[in-house]
């Protein structure tokens, strides 16, 4: 290949690898590539790429094979003293350290990347929910069926799918042949959003949740599903050694297991959603936030994830609920704002807002409104705001001057007001997307998506 075929060929990869390897590096700071130094394209095959978060450096080497395909083959911490596998260092969070145990990058060609990634994505998720069981190809013939549903309709509808898969028992010949099913439009109507086919070693089963005794499956009643709202009957039934997968009428592919989603894939794109580090920022900003109120935030997130209707939460601290807030917050907008008896002009649009929305939060702390009636909060425009120990300050809130940004007025505003009131506020972000991003002050410090 002519030396520019092969520039083309690198800089693709360097596009792969931005867009494939870097988010998914074991950080949450944003990093930022410092150089590329490719080797002459003579001789030398290795290329350097050198990348720097929080004064670290990371060096990736990338090897090209006789047909000029570049692969990732290995790294290397700077404070570490010998070079390691990429796939080590490839783990989404700590506690999935064996996911990508079987990934082979240095097998991917560059001009196949993005396909290839989503299928070794795939089966390296049911490896992981899977480990050393015969059923992990045909699970993933499962899924690949499932996909395709995702991409059509059924009369006029789109389709929801649940399955349930025990983890230690043998159901090869189960789900290969409901797999097979799956192709007849008729499979469509089999299982919804309340009913769910089970595979076992006896084969299979419809599970209707409305007609179980959840408890019986539940070791703690205290625990928090950390799944959307309606999937929770199906997350209690999952508590053990059984999997979830779910296809949302989003379109959403989702699967569960001991109680929370353990992967999903969404728009095309797969994710987890890392509670142990939304946890620890939330501990960071304040040790007044006490655990449940973290992690009712971090499931309301999941819903309005899911519902995809958007929205955004600020979480402010004493100083500023106290002093500031009023600067950025209409006074119709902030709940607790005692209006004189004697104003002269009210905007009585607005004065009817703020009657109505403070009538319906009663002065109830956020960990008491149930789920659905958060995310429909969280769906107006404007900013749900909450102070550490969980009291709503305001709802639909509009943030003025915080931000002279033309780009995304909600996302802006989030993270303006985080960049003008440093450390006394954390904002989080959910798009209709689906994806999460938490702000403080002015920087993304994590994006689950």
């Amino acid at each position: 290949l002519s030396e520019s075929n092969t520039m083309e060929k690198f800089d693709y990869f360097i596009e792969a690898f931005k867009k494939y390897i870097v988010p998914r590096l074991p950080i949450s700071d944003e990093i930022e590539i410092r150089s590329i130094s490719p080797a002459s394209m003579g001789g030398d095959k290795n290329e350097l790429i050198d990348m720097a978060f929080n004064n670290e450096e990371i060096l990736f080497l990338v090897d090209r094979d006789v047909e000029d395909n570049f692969r990732c083959v290995a790294c290397k911490l700077s404070k570490e003293v010998t070079s390691i596998s990429i796939r080590e260092i490839f783990p989404i969070y700590k506690k999935m350290r064996r996911l990508y145990s079987g990934l082979k990058l240095g097998m991917i060609e560059c001009t196949e990347f993005e396909q290839v990634f989503q299928d070794v994505y795939q089966s390296v998720v049911c490896n992981n929910l899977f480990q050393g069981t015969k059923n992990i190809q045909a699970i993933c013939g499962l899924i690949n069926e499932i996909n395709r549903w995702s991409n059509k309709k059924y009369e006029g509808k789109d389709v929801s799918l649940i399955f349930i898969i025990n983890q230690n028992e043998d159901v090869l010949n189960a789900v290969s042949e409901y797999t097979n099913f799956l192709k007849n439009p008729a499979s469509a109507v089999i299982s919804d959003k309340d009913v769910a086919v089970e595979f076992s070693l006896n084969g299979y089963k419809m599970v209707n949740f409305s007609e179980l005794d959840l408890s019986s499956y539940v070791k703690s009643s205290k625990r928090v599903d950390f799944v959307p709202h309606n999937l929770v009957p199906l997350s209690k039934y999952c508590g053990g050694n059984k999997v979830g997968i779910v296809l949302s009428d989003n379109k959403d592919l989702l699967f569960i297991n001991n109680r929370e989603i353990a992967f999903a894939k969404r728009s095309g794109e797969w994710t987890s959603f890392n509670w142990n580090s939304f946890c620890e920022i939330m501990y960071s900003f304040s040790k007044k936030m006490d655990l449940q109120l973290i992690r009712q935030i971090f499931l309301c997130c999941i819903n309005v994830s899911f519902s995809h209707v958007g929205g955004g939460i600020v979480i402010v601290d004493d100083d500023l609920e106290k002093n500031n807030l009023k600067k950025y917050v209409d006074k119709y907008d902030l709940l607790n704002h005692r209006f004189r008896k004697n104003m002269k002009e009210i905007d009585a649009v607005k004065m009817e807002r703020h009657i109505v929305l403070k009538k319906l939060i009663n002065e109830r702390n956020f960990k008491e409104i149930n789920e659905t009636e958060r995310t429909e909060y969280l769906g107006i425009d404007g900013a749900t705001i909450i102070n550490t120990e969980g009291r709503i300050l305001a709802v639909g809130a509009i943030l003025n001057g915080v931000s002279e940004s033309s780009s995304g007025a909600r996302t802006a505003a989030l993270k303006g007001i985080t960049n003008v009131e440093k450390n006394h506020c954390i904002a989080i972000k959910i798009s209709e997307d689906g994806y999460i991003a938490v702000y403080k002050n002015g920087e993304q410090i994590l994006r689950i998506s």
